[in-house]
């Protein structure tokens, strides 16, 4: 009597299948592209246009926003950040609360990141080892501007692989979470004075922004 199994042509197909479906996942880690270099590149290509137009810059703050907003805010996992800031508050928010609060972070992480550029004068980036095994869908990409005077200031990026690229889901200065960081002023405006007062302040922040082109351009005109 034979006790071997006998596997018909059925069911090695089948096995074949699941085999092919356990190969997946590790074949599409394997493949992703190098985080830090995404991250070079990026910050290459973003750099080259300050250095290119930082005196139109300088009187038209509103095409600086357009100009981050066109080639920096696609690298970010924008929607994913907001839920983080906002934590236990975000599964409070209406669809339509959830739309305003992620628009108008977005314009505020435009502002904040174009004021720093403006400052930005060549200072040297050096890149360090990078913390990702190849093949995680998460990575740390670490770097560190170094300044013609004072001490190296520490940015560490934290990126995430979605719909096939990968996006930044958090940036660390000088070992401040930015997330961390809006997590707490949020949490604690949203206590004093509600969610509907954190949105109306940031959207009246974002109008303000609007406007400012035409008052810098106003002003440089009267002086």
């Amino acid at each position: 009597m034979n006790n071997g199994i006998l596997i018909g042509v059925g069911g090695i197909r089948f096995l074949w299948f699941a085999c092919c479906l356990l190969l997946l996942p590790y074949r599409a880690l394997a493949a992703l592209p190098d985080p830090q270099a995404h991250v070079r590149e990026v910050t290459d290509q973003v750099l080259e246009i300050i250095r290119t137009h930082r005196d139109e810059f300088r009187h038209d703050v509103p095409a600086l926003y357009r100009a981050i907003e066109k080639v920096v805010v696609p690298h970010f996992d924008i929607e994913t950040m907001s839920r983080w800031v906002l934590g236990k508050y975000w599964r409070r928010l209406s669809a339509g609360e959830r739309e305003r609060f992620v628009r108008n972070f977005e314009h505020l992480l435009i502002r904040t990141y174009s004021t720093a550029l403006l400052e930005y004068e060549d200072q040297k980036i050096d890149y360090l080892p990078l913390r990702w095994d190849g093949r995680a869908e998460r990575a740390q990409v670490r770097t560190r501007i170094v300044p013609s005077h004072g001490q190296p200031i520490p940015v560490d990026y934290t990126l995430r692989w979605k719909d096939g690229e990968w996006k930044v889901v958090d940036v660390k200065i000088d070992g401040v979470s930015l997330v961390a960081n809006y997590r707490s002023t949020f949490g604690a405006e949203i206590r004093s004075r509600g969610i509907e007062g954190l949105l109306a302040r940031l959207e009246a922040r974002t109008r303000e922004a609007a406007g400012e082109g035409g008052a810098r351009g106003a002003a440089d005109a009267g002086g």
